[in-house]
C-alpha cells in the first residue's frame, strides 16, 4: 500500500541509482493537461507539487523527442510517455524546471503515484525513465504549450 513501500536504495544498488539519475542531467521537465495545471495552481499556488513528497519529473531531451514524434498529438505523446488515454486533455502543457532540488528515485509512495500502474525502479509502466523532484517553487519553471498554437 501507499505510505508502506520502501527506499528504492533499498533494492538498487548506489550505482543504478546514479545510472539513473544521470539520465536527467540535461534537464527536467513536467508535462501535464492544462486542466491539471490550473488544478494544482489552486491547490498549492504557484508552487508545483505536493509539499511532502514532491512532484514527478521526466528528462528533458526524452520529452523533446516524444513532443517531435507525436506530430501534434496528445494521444500519441501519451502512449510515448506511458500515460492513461485522455490524460493530457487537448492542450497539454510542458513545464520546463530551471530549478529542481533534491531529485530522486520514486519510492511508490509519493501523491502523486497511481497505485494501479505503480512499478518500483524509476520508470512509468510504459518504460520512461521518471524522478521526483521537492516542491517546485514559483519562478522555478516556465511553462509553455506543449503544442503551439
Amino acid at each position: 500500500p501507499k505510505g508502506g513501500k520502501p527506499n528504492p536504495c533499498l533494492y538498487m544498488s548506489n550505482s543504478e541509482i546514479a545510472e539513473h539519475l544521470s539520465l536527467f542531467d540535461d534537464g527536467v521537465v513536467r508535462i501535464q493537461s492544462k486542466e491539471s495545471f490550473d488544478k494544482a495552481i489552486q491547490l498549492y499556488g504557484n508552487n508545483i507539487g505536493d509539499p511532502m513528497t514532491g512532484t514527478f519529473v521526466l528528462p528533458k531531451k526524452f520529452v523533446n523527442k516524444a513532443i517531435q514524434a507525436s506530430n501534434g498529438n496528445p494521444r500519441v505523446l501519451e502512449e510515448l510517455l506511458g500515460l492513461d488515454t485522455g490524460y493530457l486533455g487537448n492542450n497539454p502543457v510542458l513545464l520546463d524546471i530551471n530549478k529542481a532540488s533534491n531529485i530522486r528515485i520514486p519510492s511508490g509512495n509519493e501523491a502523486g503515484a497511481w497505485p494501479e500502474y505503480w512499478i518500483p525502479g524509476g520508470y512509468t509502466s510504459g518504460g520512461v525513465p521518471e524522478a521526483v523532484v521537492n516542491q517546485i517553487k514559483a519562478g522555478d519553471y516556465v511553462i509553455s504549450d506543449v503544442y503551439p498554437k
